[in-house]
Order: structure tokens, then sequence, then C-alpha cells
């Protein structure tokens, strides 16, 4: 019945983004990928003061658009699909953070994030803040799960790393974070490995 809910909301906030005009940085950085995805050089005949990594972030908007028309919608299916994506990997990484008597309380950190990727942009929808938070989500509770000593497979640390990464390149001044949360987890492992030791 839950799941019916998460989808339920998803599907209301669509309907609200259908009813909202596109934001319009949003709408410039589209233009921008679709003149470099033409040829034209980073600060050569492109203005946009931030690094060019956003426009490889939306380029593939102006692919998928030049192949399919309706740029705005595919716009919108781009950023929801990676809402989506980063909302179902938080989903399962959290799952484990809770006892099975704490159901309910997973359950609303699952709407609290929700919120949070899909309401809470609200006209900032797509906008690279908005995409820092996807991207950087499930790296949070992939270290959240380190911390309590829970496994992580490759599968799903590689994917996992790379979105992160993506994330903090976005916005550099938040690789200070980053790095106080490696410093803790590398503590929080020092701490497990002395007690092993002095428990064997």
């Amino acid at each position: 019945m839950i799941r019916y809910i998460y989808v339920f909301l998803i599907l209301f906030a669509w309907f609200i983004q259908q009813h909202l005009l596109l934001n319009g940085d949003v709408g410039y950085l589209m233009h921008v990928a679709g003149q470099w995805a033409a040829g034209q050089r980073y600060a050569h005949g492109i203005l946009e003061t931030n690094p060019p990594l956003i426009l490889w972030l939306y380029a593939p908007i102006h692919f998928a658009a030049a192949q399919l028309g309706h740029p705005l919608l595919c716009a919108r299916l781009y950023f929801f699909a990676l809402a989506i994506c980063a909302f179902l990997a938080v989903a399962r990484l959290a799952r484990d953070l809770f006892f099975v008597e704490e159901k309910k309380a997973y359950h609303l950190l699952l709407g609290a994030v929700l919120v949070a990727l899909f309401y809470l942009p609200a006209h900032e929808f797509g906008q690279r803040d908005h995409l820092v938070v996807i991207f950087i989500l499930p790296y949070l509770f992939a270290a959240m799960r380190r911390a309590s000593n829970l496994s992580l497979t490759y599968y799903a640390a590689i994917p996992i790393a790379i979105a992160a990464s993506l994330g903090f390149a976005l916005k550099p001044f938040y690789i200070p974070t980053f790095l106080l949360i490696e410093a803790y987890l590398f503590c929080v492992r020092v701490v497990y490995f002395a007690l092993k030791i002095a428990s064997s």
C-alpha cells in the first residue's frame, strides 16, 4: 500500500511541474547545452559563468529533444528520472538502518526524502542546487551504512561514488563536507578495528 502512495506522490509532483513555468536558468542552460552540442566552444561564443560540467549534465536533454522533439517534456522526464533513481537508491540504502519495529520511522524518512526531491524545489526543479541534492543524497545514506558497519557492494558503491563526484563537482565549496564525512568514517573504522582487536 505504501508503495502506491509513493507512486501517487511522484505523479502528483509531475502534475504540479506541468503547471509551473520552466525556471529561467534551466531554460538558459538547455539553450547553452544546445549551442555546445552544435559545436560552439565554452567561453568562446558560449556565455556561461558555471564550470562546463553542467553542460554535460544538460546535454542528454538536448539530444533527446533533437530526436523526439518537445524539449520541455524531455527536460522534465530527465530530471524526474534522476530524482526517482536517487529516491530508489535512498530507499534501498536506508532499509537496513532501521529495525523491523521501526518501519514507520523508515517510511517517514522516505516521505521526507520524497518531498525534498520532488516538492521543495518547486520552481527551481532541475536547477544546479536541485541536481546537487539528487547526486549527493545516495552518498550520504551510503556513508550512514558505512558508519553503522553495514556492507555495500561494489555494484552499488561505484554508481553512488560517480553520482557524488558529480554533485560535489557542481558545487565545489561542498567538498569540505565530503572530506569531513570521510574523516569521520575513517575514525569510525579505526574504532571498530581497535574494538575487534581488543575483543579477540
